[in-house]
């Protein structure tokens, strides 16, 4: 008879949605042996999801679901750890740690399934999602309003739509000023019908956030805006990625993953792992700051460009990964892009 288990996991978004690929890897590992639930606050994630008997929200945790795994992952960032480890197979390694069992990756991304019922009207046939924003809790993935700006009027020009998402407030206090040109979709949708958003669009634009890893769960490009806080090979979603050398399966599309790693003292072998920028404890507070239009901004962030960001958008076009929209315009040898 299965062992009835409860997993446990009240961090973000991006949280949950990593976790579903150690529920799904458990359960293939370990077939009828476990019968799981999961505790989250994000019920959208696991919806339909064949790898787990419930999943329940609720702060209180549930009696009758078995022992309880919290599975923290933080021995395992690379800040702490001299090893090649992505944030996909964290918490494999916790639950080894904790009960000895070994439990093998399998594919390199998260276990997601795009809603069958949504009233959500697809905003466009084509587009690109882009989250435009940042929370307060992790300053440092902060990018300069200006510069999404500028994404925006460049691929709007090439007659790529965009589609803004995010939230307002809540209890990471976000922030998402509206884009010019943008379909703003900011506090309009709900977790799953974000999920559905990012499985019908071309791809995601967004700094290290849950839409990344929800674009890689459903196999979709994304440009990701990191910087130098964190090591590359701990969220990059690449085939070459040395963290994900043991995966049964590599990303079938790799992400553009901009990050300012040794360019910077502060960030030259490995990410500061800083969080603050204009707030907060002195431990936590970036080293290396610049002041853009009056936004305050890690330097490793103001040094990506939105020419790069651009210009990688369009390189999923040019090397075939995605198909020209009808009516973009892309760039030639003798009409190159003009950035103003």
């Amino acid at each position: 008879m299965p062992t009835p288990i409860l997993i446990r996991n009240w961090l973000s978004l991006g949280d949950a949605v990593v976790l579903t690929a150690f529920v799904r890897d458990l359960s293939l590992a370990f077939p009828r042996q476990y019968k799981i639930t999961v505790n989250t606050p994000y019920a959208d994630v696991w919806r339909d999801n064949p790898h787990i008997d419930a999943h329940v929200v609720s702060r209180e945790v549930p009696k009758d679901k078995g022992k309880v795994y919290t599975l923290p992952y933080g021995e395992y960032i690379p800040k702490h750890s001299e090893d090649f480890n992505h944030f996909i197979g964290a918490y494999h390694k916790s639950f080894k740690g904790v009960t000895g069992l070994f439990v093998p990756l399998t594919d390199a991304k998260p276990d997601l399934r795009a809603a069958r019922q949504i009233t959500l009207p697809r905003p466009a046939e084509r587009y690109w999602v882009v989250v435009g924003g940042a929370k307060k809790d992790f300053q440092v993935k902060q990018w300069n309003r200006g510069s999404y700006q500028a994404v925006v009027d460049y691929l709007v020009g090439s007659g790529i739509p965009v589609i803004q998402v995010g939230k307002n407030g809540g209890p990471q206090n976000g922030k998402h000023p509206p884009l010019r040109g943008a379909i703003n979709l900011v506090d309009k949708t709900n977790v799953r019908e974000l999920m559905q958003l990012i499985s019908w669009a071309d791809g995601v634009i967004s700094p290290v956030t849950a839409a990344m890893h929800i674009a890689a769960g459903f196999d979709k490009p994304a440009v990701v805006v990191a910087g130098g806080a964190e090591e590359w090979w701990w969220e990059g979603y690449h085939a070459d990625n040395p963290a994900l050398a043991n995966a049964r399966t590599k990303p079938i599309v790799d992400h553009r993953y901009l990050h300012t790693l040794g360019l910077l003292p502060c960030c030259k072998k490995k990410g500061c792992w800083k969080t603050k920028v204009y707030e907060g404890k002195e431990g936590a507070m970036c080293l290396r700051k610049v002041d853009i239009d009056n936004q305050v901004l890690p330097q490793c962030m103001a040094m990506i460009s939105p020419e790069q960001v651009y210009s990688s958008v369009l390189s999923y076009y040019l090397d075939g990964t995605l198909t020209e929209i009808p009516g973009m315009k892309l760039p030639s040898a003798d009409q190159p892009i003009q950035f103003v």
